[in-house]
């Protein structure tokens, strides 16, 4: 029995040393569900170190100067640098894809606020990456809406200004509107999951009204063996699997790199053209 406690001792001892030097990168806000996502999946990762950047350059940059890196990395980042004129995109390859998983967005509302899309004025919270005023833009012109776009930094701002009655809908990641909406502090008026019997695109006319926030968790291409067994049983572990359980995650297997880069992209894209190059103004 010693000896066998040992062993194991030493075991877990040698997967904390490998994992030691790998840095968990996020690229998204403090606020953002990205963020969350990277944080959880860093706890489950012994002995890995986490960096929190300061904007989305920050985070890339980071990533591909430092040696045994991940970068979890929400690719909505990549429509509010466009729309600045920057580049925010790392490197994404067949060979440096771990993982890939979307969430959807809930449309919440303060309970018994009686608030809508079609609420004279409402106030509509968007994250910045989801480029607010393009989005209501178009929402106002194909309905006839008059509603009124605020940016913030993340779901979670939004959410404390839902919940504070400063604001009168909130485009909240479904993560981190689930307590609150259970709790009954929060009424839900939508979903942008088109499976979802609530789905926003059955009530409004929109050029995208399936709006996901797509992570992807990228490696780059100097971590071990041993470490790369250790970055998969970090996505296995319970806290993490439970973590996306709770956000309603659709995750896609990785037994296809290039398809996973290919369906990245073509999202990429597709909003730029839409809500940025052809944006309703």
């Amino acid at each position: 029995m010693k000896n066998l406690l040992i062993g194991t001792a030493f075991v877990l001892a040698s997967m904390t040393a490998q994992a030691a030097g790998i840095t968990v990168i996020t690229s998204s806000s403090k606020t953002s569900p990205t963020t969350t996502v990277a944080m959880t999946y860093q706890k489950n990762l012994a002995g890995s170190k986490f960096y929190q950047s300061e904007n989305c350059q920050d985070g890339v940059r980071k990533f591909t100067e430092t040696k045994d890196s991940l970068l979890m990395f929400g690719t909505t980042l990549a429509f509010s640098a466009v729309s600045k004129g920057q580049t925010c995109y790392p490197t994404i390859s067949d060979d440096n894809i771990v993982w890939y998983g979307e969430q959807y967005y809930k449309v919440c509302t303060k309970r018994g606020s009686g608030k809508n899309f079609r609420s004279p004025g409402a106030t509509f919270g968007i994250p910045s990456v989801q480029l607010p005023d393009a989005l209501v833009n178009d929402i106002n012109t194909q309905n006839g809406t008059t509603l009124k776009a605020l940016p913030f930094q993340g779901s979670r701002d939004t959410l404390l200004q839902v919940l504070s009655g400063d604001l009168d809908l909130g485009l909240i990641g479904t993560s981190t509107a689930k307590k609150h909406q259970d709790s009954g502090a929060m009424d839900c008026i939508a979903s942008t999951d088109p499976s979802d019997v609530d789905y926003i695109g059955k009530q409004l006319k929109m050029k995208i009204p399936d709006l996901r926030i797509p992570v992807v968790l990228l490696k780059n291409g100097a971590i071990d063996a041993q470490s790369t067994a250790n970055i998969k049983a970090a996505i296995d572990s319970p806290g993490f699997q439970d973590l996306l359980k709770e956000g309603n995650f659709k995750v896609f297997p990785t037994t296809s790199p290039k398809e996973l880069r290919v369906n990245v992209d073509a999202w990429i894209d597709r909003y730029i053209k839409n809500h940025i190059t052809n944006a309703t103004k």
